[in-house]
């Protein structure tokens, strides 16, 4: 089970990446790289502040970091 959690892991990092470096062909590096950190943190913070403050739901629905 967890070779292919790796494997799936491996492949959206990838895209990520890929995706990543098709958006700066024609933009400055900055913004594409600052919007890029922007929704990644806007998809990790809210299982992160909320494992803290409600840990028994997070583990119910398996979130919790």
């Amino acid at each position: 089970m967890w070779i292919y959690l790796g494997i799936l892991s491996a492949v959206f990092i990838g895209l990520y990446e890929v995706t990543k470096k098709h958006a700066l062909i024609e933009n400055a590096v900055l913004p594409v790289l600052f919007l890029a950190t922007a929704f990644c943190a806007v998809l990790m913070v809210p299982p992160a502040v909320l494992s803290h403050y409600i840990p028994e739901t997070m583990i119910r629905c398996s979130l919790y970091v």
